[in-house]
């Protein structure tokens, strides 16, 4: 039974998970190879390493008889919880560096962080809260999380367009991390917001919306962390 539940979820949403697991190994990989003495490298390759070990420790229990359907769902929307507060704080730390207008991004990461605290305690005090029971509350999550990675994105590609550098845009890998991002979190920001909606009015079409609008954004935006990784050159340049 559970095996069969596996193989329905990837082919429900077109195998997009194990693709975006092979892309993410991929990932860790060439990072490893040319950008590991690269301090922000290293926080790039840890963040996409402990996504991938998360990914395939739901992949386990997914297969897993001895595992029941509630405790592979609660197991996934804790470590989608974490992995989320991480890449938060990754590319937090990451704009912190390359954006010139400190003021704006400290205002902008002191209100995520005073969120993803808040979510701490309420997810500690009252874990249905995100229950099997309450996807809606972890799709607002994501929705509120993903929404504080744009501003970000934004304000670094604006900056580097109206900088004269005598480097190519395509030679800068702060380029790469952020066009990535940018494209990532305006595609998934009204995905979450869908999926709250089909909740209620059509659950059926929600592996779909997931594979197009969430799943493969961020393959996109993973293959947009290889060219970064791949210009061989540290990532806040």
């Amino acid at each position: 039974m559970y095996h069969n539940i596996f193989a329905n979820e990837f082919a429900s949403r077109f195998y997009t998970q194990p693709l975006l697991g092979l892309v993410e190994l991929l990932a860790i990989l060439i990072g490893m190879k040319f950008v590991w003495n690269d301090n922000f490298g290293k926080l790039f390759i840890c963040y996409l390493a402990t996504d991938l070990i998360f990914n395939f420790a739901d992949w386990y229990m997914m297969a897993n008889k001895s595992f029941t359907r509630k405790e592979v769902t609660t197991f996934t929307q804790h470590t989608n919880t974490i992995i989320a507060l991480i890449e938060l704080n990754v590319y937090y730390i990451f704009f912190r560096k390359v954006i010139i207008q400190k003021r704006v991004l400290t205002l902008l990461y002191n209100i995520a962080l005073f969120f993803s605290v808040s979510w701490i305690a309420i997810s500690i005090l009252n874990l249905q809260f995100i229950s099997k029971n309450n996807y809606y509350g972890s799709y607002i999550f994501y929705t509120i999380e993903i929404a504080f990675l744009l501003p970000p994105s934004v304000i670094y590609l604006l900056q580097i367009l109206k900088v004269n550098s005598e480097q190519s845009l395509f030679q800068r890998p702060s380029f790469w991390i952020s066009i990535g991002i940018f494209f990532f979190s305006t595609i998934s920001i009204p995905c979450y917001l869908l999926l709250s909606y089909l909740l209620k009015n059509g659950k059926a079409f929600i592996p779909v919306i997931e594979a197009i609008l969430y799943y493969t954004p961020l393959i996109i935006n993973v293959m947009f962390i290889t060219k970064a990784f791949l210009c061989k050159r540290p990532l806040t340049i």
